[in-house]
Order: C-alpha cells, then structure tokens, then sequence
C-alpha cells in the first residue's frame, strides 16, 4: 500500500465541487408521459453539458412513470445513465406504510388510539395525516 505512511496518515483525494440546479417550471401536463420524457431528456443534456450525473427527484405518481420511462431506454440512449429518485415526503410515507403492514395486529393501532382519535388512527394508517403519523411512530 504506496498511499498507506502510518495511522493517521491518508491519501489526499481532489473532489470536485458540485451544485444542485433547479431547473424551470415545465408548463405541460405532468402526469403526461411526453412531458416527464421531454423534462428527462432535458436534464440529461444539461448534466452531460457540466459532466455530472443527473439525478432527478419525482413524486410517487410521477416516479413510477419516469421508472418505466428510463427503463425501456436503450444503453445508448442518454436517458440510461438518469437517477430516478422517489422524493423524500413519498418515501417516508412508505416507509411508514410498510411498517404498519408488518407491525399490524401487533397492537400498535390499539395503543395509538389511546393518544389519537379512532378517526385519527384510520387517516393515519391510509397516509392521508402525514404530521400524526410521523408523531405516532416516533411515540412507538
């Protein structure tokens, strides 16, 4: 190991700077299939143009049509190399979906319903009361 000259030494690595880009409003129907393969293709180019990888965040709706968008592309195509990721506020709520599925009847509603509503528990469990729900589970 040439880069290795003790303990609490280490090979410097260079990194280069890289930003977050927003970019424009789209004024197209989202759920359109055409508008979210027009919104990627932008994004690929203007990420190929700065020599970074494109990685564009969706929400649930329209994640799993850029899913299905991405991969049907060629490995030529420039759409091959896009990260698809599920947005932070869907992602949590499906993490909080799959462990009511998998603590259910475990007791973990009859305990909630002694802090929230009986209503309350139902919306939480349907992810319609994101605030409850996030507070139920930290609780538990």
């Amino acid at each position: 190991m040439e880069w290795f000259h003790g303990y609490c030494g280490r090979k410097k690595r260079c990194y280069n700077k890289s930003a977050l880009i927003p970019f424009p409003f789209v004024n197209l129907q989202p759920s359109d299939p055409t508008s979210i393969n027009t919104c990627l293709h932008f994004a690929a180019e203007e990420c190929r143009k700065q020599q970074q990888r494109c990685i564009v965040t969706f929400d649930l709706s329209l994640f799993i049509k850029a899913i299905d968008i991405v991969s049907q592309a060629d490995e030529i195509d420039e759409l091959s190399n896009v990260i698809i990721r599920l947005g932070g506020f869907h992602m949590l709520m499906s993490y909080m979906e799959a462990v009511d599925k998998i603590m259910g009847g475990s007791g973990l509603e009859e305990m909630w319903y002694e802090v929230f509503a009986k209503n309350a528990v139902a919306h939480m469990a349907n992810r319609h009361t994101y605030a409850r729900a996030l507070r139920a589970h930290s609780l538990s």
